[in-house]
């Protein structure tokens, strides 16, 4: 009888220190919460930005110089590209003749050489 009495004892000192420990633990937690927030918020963040819109932790466009074009600026740019096409057409004449011109190229040829 007096070793069921000290197995119950010893059995309740146990139960006591592990509620003990559960309710300090739980305690200790309660403090460090919101530093562990502090951690874990961002993370989770960063992550899931990663995940879903990796583009948008590109830099590139950071430093990259934007430039307000004038309508001057547009017009020189037009004329530039107009000027390349016709080149193109120029020296395909140049190398195989105006045989070679498909329709698209010969109105092409003829709208930009009035210009």
């Amino acid at each position: 009888m007096r070793r069921h009495l000290i197995i119950i004892s010893y059995g309740r000192a146990f139960e006591f220190l592990c509620q003990f420990y559960i309710l300090a633990s739980l305690r200790r937690f309660k403090n460090e919460l919101p530093s562990m927030l502090l951690i874990l918020l961002p993370a989770v963040i960063f992550i899931y930005l990663i995940i879903t819109r990796p583009d948008f932790f590109y830099l590139d466009e950071l430093f990259q110089k934007r430039r307000n074009y004038t309508i001057d600026d547009e017009y020189h740019a037009q004329k530039r590209h107009k000027e390349k096409e016709l080149n193109k057409l120029l020296d395909k004449i140049n190398e195989r003749g105006m045989d070679s011109l498909t329709d698209k190229e010969k109105e092409k040829l003829k709208e930009l050489s009035q210009k």
